[in-house]
């Protein structure tokens, strides 16, 4: 409803029947929005980026491993998804795995961010990927909090962080 017909309307309730009816206007009123503070960065996404992470155990160096990852910046969010694949795990068997975060980017936020996984060869189990304020790595447990750094796992993993 155009600004003149809600103020027509308006006196029509409040003075009764004595107030002549406006007319209708044809006109379409125009408003500019200018944003001058927010980037346009904030609001369109970027294109999803392929990136190779660099995995690594606690207990020590892994054998043989493959890692593939693609993420998309929107603003302070990063989105990320990320393949690692274990063919021997070596002396990093049953170690805390991590991977790293894509170049220049470390997670923002008051504490921590959280994703979600699954490991599809060897247990199907659930994962829980995690990354504290300032790292730019994720380390990734099986839900039951245990080692995923085993011969032949493969792991999906899927987080969105508030990035610095």
């Amino acid at each position: 409803m155009s600004p003149r017909r809600l103020v027509a309307l308006l006196l029509l309730l409040c003075a009764g029947p004595a107030v002549a009816q406006v007319a209708p206007s044809t006109a379409v009123p125009s408003k500019t929005y200018v944003d001058t503070q927010l980037s346009t960065k904030l609001t369109t996404p970027g294109a999803w980026t392929n990136y190779t992470p660099t995995v690594a155990s606690s207990a020590g160096a892994i054998t043989s491993v493959t890692a593939s990852g693609r993420y998309q910046v929107l603003g302070k969010s990063l989105d990320l998804r990320a393949r690692i694949e274990i063919t021997t795990a070596g002396a990093g068997a049953n170690g805390i795995l991590s991977f790293t975060l894509p170049a220049g980017l470390t997670v923002g936020g008051v504490a921590y961010c959280s994703g979600g996984g699954r490991e599809d060869a060897t247990t199907g189990k659930g994962l829980q990927p995690y990354a504290a304020q300032g790292q730019g790595a994720v380390t990734v447990r099986s839900y039951d909090n245990g080692s995923v750094a085993s011969d032949g796992a493969v792991l999906h993993v899927t987080m969105r962080c508030e990035i610095q």
